[in-house]
């Protein structure tokens, strides 16, 4: 497990590419990599997200297909 300051707890789990799988309880499984991120790919719809600071500690997700910005739940 693992601690996020804007996205919480997170458990993470390696994979054979250099990238990480991550499970929030918010966005379920995720996956990005260092020369990825802040882009996380969601599994259960194969959504590209993007993590960003909406000034201060506001944190947000947008999701690309949608258009949709969701806030971090804390």
């Amino acid at each position: 497990w693992i601690f996020h300051r804007e996205m919480g707890w997170m458990y993470s789990h390696p994979d054979a590419s250099d990238g990480v799988w991550l499970w929030t309880k918010q966005f379920r499984w995720l996956w990005t990599k260092e020369s990825v991120f802040p882009y996380l790919y969601r599994s259960s719809d194969g959504e590209w997200l993007y993590f960003m600071m909406a000034g201060g500690t506001n944190a947000l997700m947008y999701e690309w297909n949608t258009g949709k910005f969701t806030p971090l739940l804390p």
